[in-house]
């Protein structure tokens, strides 16, 4: 029994090899074609000879095979591209959806790699081949590439990589912690320019410093991207980089946008400080859903970096995000109302504005709604939703405020009196200084016979920047009439009624009530 065990376990060693070796040599499917490529092209024990028969490279030597095998390999861990076998379709009749062809393309961020299936076997496509030293140059523009030949490949490895790759890292953090002081200072001056020619505030120093240094950092995580293909790192670490420095780089632009934030609200506080400061109110909300906006773009490009499934976690959220809409569906349409004011700007902080149940001064405009201080001086607060959709009466917006009034004059007036008086009161209001000097629009004219007096209409347009000055207006006009009633010789008439009783008998006057019997002197 004891010398049956090791036989047995020599067999299940030996049946693993060969069902290894038999999948490897089987390209029936896309997922069989990846594993042989990535197993022919390891770098403890690479053959090249043998990915080459991979490639569909009709006209090519193999010594032009194998080398254009080597050179993928090089792009994919030079990159960081991982080559997830999970994610390769496993079936010999695999048909791409788009083309309706035998194609597959097993990297996205990659998408010039390809798989093609020819008389049976699937093969990594000859456009992938002929563009395989195109992807090398770009990986190593200027020629950089003649310095990777220089490195050592083989030699003593701690954690996996080779001595000098450590001190290459550390080399490069060092140069890269260089790079980021010495781009602070050039951004600065840049981000100052910058603002200064699209209106920003130029004098906060310590914005702009704020928003320079994850500026530089997005630079120089950038350009380590770019170095790290020049090391020749093994691929799963260089994935890790990569990935790590993407990260970073879209975390840093993130953080940056979100200083700039505060540098375009000061810019909307100052611009609209000249109109009472009403959209200024506005600023804080832009700014936190401005930055709130920022974050979770900057969070999404994070999760999409990680491979995270977002529409699993959306699908969770959607029940919660939809109680959440209900509860609170009236502040939201508030919020927005705010939006609709401070956007279409019907009126601003001191305008006098009638609407709907209310009249007087807009005292406040806030995020959720506006007070109005009516002329009995009491407050009124009216959501924001429910009054932008009212019809709202401006006061203040007027250009001209109209003067109007009816005139009752007693009977006793002759015709050429009346006539008199409606010519003074027509000039005085054609050479007062404050009303619109147009013979159309001022009315002055007998205008009906009342059951007590004679009506004259009286109607003008001032020109008044506020109450107080309308009021002075009025009071000049009303003052003008009183006089010019009193050169034309007319009196102002008041409500008046004789009664006439027919029949009725002349009263007699009687004794002194002093004198009324039973009283004495």
């Amino acid at each position: 029994m004891a010398s049956i065990l090791p036989a047995f376990l020599l067999l299940l060693v030996f049946s693993a090899i060969t069902l290894e070796a038999a999948t490897l040599a089987d390209q029936t499917t896309p997922r069989r074609l990846a594993a042989s490529f990535l197993y022919h092209t390891k770098e403890s024990q690479p053959n090249y000879d043998k990915a080459g028969t991979l490639l569909s490279a009709k006209g090519l030597s193999d010594r032009e095979r194998a080398q254009r095998a080597a050179q993928l390999r090089e792009v994919l861990d030079a990159r960081g591209l991982y080559l997830d076998l999970q994610t390769v379709p496993d079936a010999a009749d695999y048909t791409d959806s788009a083309t309706r062809s035998s194609w597959f393309q097993p990297l996205p961020e990659e998408p010039r790699l390809a798989f093609v299936r020819v008389d049976g076997r699937w093969l990594v496509a000859r456009s992938t081949v002929d563009v395989t030293p195109v992807m090398v140059a770009e990986l190593y523009p200027f020629g950089l590439d003649a310095l990777t030949d220089l490195v050592p490949r083989t030699g003593k490895r701690i954690f996996g990589l080779l001595v000098w790759h450590w001190i290459a890292l550390a080399i490069v953090a060092l140069l890269a912690v260089l790079c980021a002081r010495l781009l602070r200072l050039l951004v600065r001056p840049l981000l100052r320019f910058i603002c200064k020619r699209a209106g920003l505030d130029t004098t906060d120093a310590a914005t702009l410093n704020a928003a320079a240094r994850p500026l530089a950092l997005a630079v120089t995580l950038e350009t380590i991207g770019l170095v790290l293909p020049l090391l020749r790192l093994p691929g799963s670490v260089t994935r890790w980089l990569v990935l790590a420095a993407d990260i970073g780089l879209w975390v840093f632009v993130a953080v940056a946008l979100y200083r700039f934030v505060d540098l375009i609200a000061h810019r909307v506080v100052v611009s609209t400080q000249a109109d009472g400061g009403s959209a200024a109110r506005l600023v804080p909300l832009l700014s936190r859903v401005f930055k709130i906006v920022v974050v979770l773009a900057g969070l999404v490009i994070v999760l999409q970096r990680l491979d995270i499934n977002l529409a699993a976690i959306l699908a969770g959220l959607s029940i919660g995000g939809a109680a959440l809409a209900l509860a609170s569906q009236d502040t939201i349409k508030n919020v927005f109302g705010s939006f609709t004011i401070m956007t279409d700007r019907p009126f601003v902080v001191g305008d006098w504005i009638i609407v709907s149940g209310a009249e007087g001064i807009v005292e406040d405009i806030g995020l959720r709604s506006t007070r109005i201080r009516t002329f009995a001086d009491s407050v009124i607060t009216i959501p924001n939703g429910r009054l932008a959709d009212m019809t709202i009466d401006n006061m203040g917006l007027r250009i001209y405020r109209r003067y109007r009034t009816q005139v009752g004059i007693e009977y006793e007036a002759t015709p050429e009196q009346v006539t008199m008086f409606c010519d003074s009161v027509r000039t005085l209001l054609l050479e007062h200084p404050k009303t619109l000097h147009d013979p159309e629009r001022v009315v002055v004219g007998f205008f009906e016979i009342d059951a007590s007096s004679l009506t004259i209409l009286v109607q003008v347009f001032m020109s008044a920047t506020g109450l107080r000055e309308e009021l002075d207006i009025r009071q000049e006009i009303n003052l003008g009439i009183i006089r010019a009633a009193d050169r034309c010789g007319v009196a102002f008439a008041f409500p008046t009624r004789k009664v006439h009783l027919e029949g009725a008998t002349a009263l007699v006057p009687g004794p002194p009530a002093n004198q009324l019997p039973g009283k004495e002197r």
